[in-house]
């Protein structure tokens, strides 16, 4: 007996596609459907998953299987409004008319099933100091810059290179706090129009329009995929601890300079726990390291930390000189990379790679990069703030434990 593909039952975060493919192993048929006549690719459409519907379609799912009222996955998409994924089921041939139709190729039937709509990814870097973060705030939490969020000034900057009546929206996979830099953001656009330049053209005249060395646009590619700020694979942060007799003062612009020297073994042990899979934790476990806003939390996904030092690089030691030293196997794609920050939300990139220095430097720095599929606001910080009484000696390792225990007082979470 076959066991029914329900996507329905799955959850809304990462691991979909894996347990689609568990379930095929066990026997499962990609086209079987429920009492309603529905499969795996129609539910998959319905809900706007993006990734399920390409390993559907790439496994053999039927793209104009049809329930007992005839609608295909074409029709759920469409209705739905999930236009990425209508353009990818008529590229595999989905038929747009209706079965149970009077006129199956009557124009109201194709205009139901097209797309209506046309996505555009943004990729962008910024320096975050001087905005209020990512978001686009209310007017009157304007920073001192002037302006109110990232955001604000990219969106300003694509309407009016579109010369679009209204604002163009720019979503965000990820809502960096104030001051936070980005090494590799993505945003998203959703015109009613396909562009009438080439994406590259976009991308230029996007950056003339940019405070220049404050906010560029590194490129604009059309999405195969559909992520969003809650179905993210994963975020990273990096943090950089500054160290030596004095602070740099160009350095310190992307680091915390603590005079303190900080054992990087103590906090190692800190975050062992998390690294070797010891601690199983959940969103909720992370509330005591969050900014008190509300009495209320919502419980939207797991957290799953990766902090192995050997896979993330937490508490590995950089020489200022190296800071900027390219190792001789970078490529062109990587060198942005290396200006790294105090704390830097990133999206997919490859993890450059820094060579130890000769003879010592007066200043080094205590990289700590953190990746999980969501973070709190101010979560990175008061990790941060909650390690370094732990590197500097006068807490223990166990300390951070303690910090996520439920009878824990959040208010003893520092902050840097």
């Amino acid at each position: 007996m076959s066991v029914v593909v329900k996507i329905e039952d799955l959850f809304t975060g990462n691991g979909d596609v894996k347990e689609l493919v568990a379930l095929l192993e066990q026997g499962a048929r990609i086209n079987d459907t429920d009492r309603e006549g529905y499969a795996a690719l129609q539910v998959a459409a319905k809900k706007g998953r993006d990734d399920c519907v390409a390993f559907l379609l790439q496994e053999g799912a039927d793209v104009n299987q049809r329930d007992s009222d005839g609608f295909s996955a074409l029709h759920e998409a469409a209705f739905f409004g999930h236009d990425n994924i209508a353009r990818i089921l008529l590229h595999h041939g989905a038929d747009k008319t209706f079965v149970n139709s009077p006129m199956e190729s009557s124009e109201e039937d194709a205009s139901v099933a097209t797309p209506t709509s046309w996505r555009y990814c943004l990729h962008i870097a910024y320096y975050g100091t001087g905005f209020v973060g990512w978001q686009r705030q209310q007017q009157e939490t304007k920073s001192s810059s002037g302006h109110d969020s990232v955001q604000e000034v990219v969106e300003a900057a694509v309407t009016e290179t579109l010369g679009a009546s209204k604002r163009v929206n720019v979503t965000g996979v990820s809502r960096t706090d104030a001051g936070t830099h980005a090494l590799y953001q993505f945003g998203f656009i959703r015109l009613n129009s396909e562009l009438h330049m080439t994406m590259d053209e976009l991308k230029d005249r996007v950056n003339a329009k940019l405070e220049n060395g404050r906010v560029v646009v590194l490129g604009v590619t059309v999405p195969t995929m559909g992520p969003s700020r809650i179905r993210s694979r994963y975020k990273k942060y990096i943090y950089y601890l500054q160290q030596g007799h004095r602070p740099d003062l160009e350095l310190g612009k992307y680091s915390w300079f603590l005079g303190r020297r900080l054992d990087i073994q103590r906090i190692r042990d800190a975050l062992k726990p998390f690294s070797q899979g010891l601690l199983k934790l959940k969103f909720e476990d992370m509330t005591t390291l969050r900014t008190i806003i509300s009495t209320k939390v919502i419980v939207r996904r797991n957290v799953n930390f990766s902090l192995d030092p050997s896979v993330c690089g937490s508490g590995e030691v950089i020489d200022a000189a190296d800071m900027y030293r390219e190792p001789s196997n970078t490529t062109a794609t990587e060198k942005h990379n290396l200006d790294d920050s105090k704390a830097v939300s990133i999206g997919e990139h490859k993890k450059r790679k820094v060579e130890q220095g000769q003879g010592g430097a007066p200043v080094h720095f205590v990289c700590i990069e953190l990746v999980a599929n969501g973070f709190l606001r101010h979560m990175v910080r008061r990790i941060i703030g909650t390690l370094r009484p732990i590197g500097e000696g006068t807490q223990p390792p166990s300390r951070m434990q303690q910090v996520l225990a439920e009878d824990y007082d959040r208010d003893c979470a520092t902050e840097d």
